[in-house]
């Protein structure tokens, strides 16, 4: 269990000081994510955790292991917080190929030669590994962000916003293999995006910020899910649900709807069975008409 109660303040000029103030248990090796708008402190939130950012007062006891006490002036090294962590603006090395900024990341030197040729492919970054930092996209940078950041193998994976510059396909098939690895290293995935299909998809826990705070915590399906009546069109995200319903995505909600009023000759899928990464589209039918 990731254990914080912490509290920060930021001045601000001519306006009242923003204040932040974190109450909350986060599940070890699972992947929870955090939603809200912008300047709710999701980002600040990460970098107290990583040691970035020191807390105005309060506690970070990570498996029973204290990272953080304003009380006891325990402030444990960056250095000694297994975790790595991405943020948006990739914070890589300008005067560095790609090469060299992925090599400087492997802790000790010591090169694990069949992940890295993994996580190069998977990133499809193949192509650039010789090229300086300064003459890729901002798409190309995401990407080697996102394979330092997993080179390291951490206990603790903090992304903030990882795809948010990559196309529909890299952004699904990345989504995927991030979901994929926390399964096979149990590591515990911290995830920022404010693209609710995104945190459908890779998040078993959802912690919403407002003002500051956590104001909400459930799974995906309880926090995102609205009601919604007439014809719907969208992504099926879950599956498998009580009472046979089926979660889909439709622009700014997600609707849960009984899988028996859906017309099944008109799934790009078998039995609404999600996709491993192309979720299929399904039109429920006329909600007059009695499911069989």
């Amino acid at each position: 269990m990731i254990d914080l109660q912490i509290e920060k303040t930021f001045p601000s000029k001519g306006m009242p000081p923003i204040k932040l103030s974190f109450q909350c248990k986060i599940p070890l090796q699972e992947t929870s994510a955090f939603f809200g708008g912008s300047g709710v402190g999701k980002t600040s939130l990460f970098k107290m955790l990583a040691g970035l950012l020191l807390p105005d007062r309060g506690k970070i006891i990570v498996s029973g292991e204290v990272w953080f006490d304003s009380e006891k002036k325990i402030n444990l090294p960056i250095a000694k917080r297994s975790l790595s962590v991405m943020f948006p603006d990739h914070t890589l090395f300008p005067n560095m190929s790609v090469m060299e900024n992925l090599v400087f990341s492997i802790p000790n030197g010591k090169k694990d030669e069949p992940l890295f040729q993994s996580l190069v492919s998977e990133a499809e970054i193949d192509s650039i590994l010789y090229k300086p930092i300064t003459t890729l996209s901002s798409g190309q940078k995401q990407r080697v962000s996102l394979v330092r950041s997993l080179l390291q193998k951490p206990n603790l994976l903090l992304l903030d916003e990882p795809f948010s510059s990559l196309d529909g396909r890299l952004r699904e098939k990345l989504l995927f293999f991030v979901k994929e690895l926390q399964k096979k290293w149990a590591m515990t995935v911290l995830f920022i995006s404010h693209e609710i299909p995104e945190l459908v998809q890779i998040a078993k826990h959802v912690f919403v910020l407002e003002h500051g705070q956590v104001i909400r915590f459930g799974n995906p399906i309880q926090i995102f899910s609205t009601k919604a009546k007439g014809e719907l069109r969208g992504e099926v995200l879950s599956n498998g649900l009580p009472n046979k319903k089926v979660s889909i995505w439709i622009p700014h909600q997600l609707v849960n709807i009984d899988s028996r009023l859906m017309d099944q000759t008109q799934s790009k899928t078998k039995q609404n069975k999600v996709g491993k990464i192309i979720y299929g589209k399904f039109v429920p039918m006329d909600r007059n008409k009695n499911p069989n």
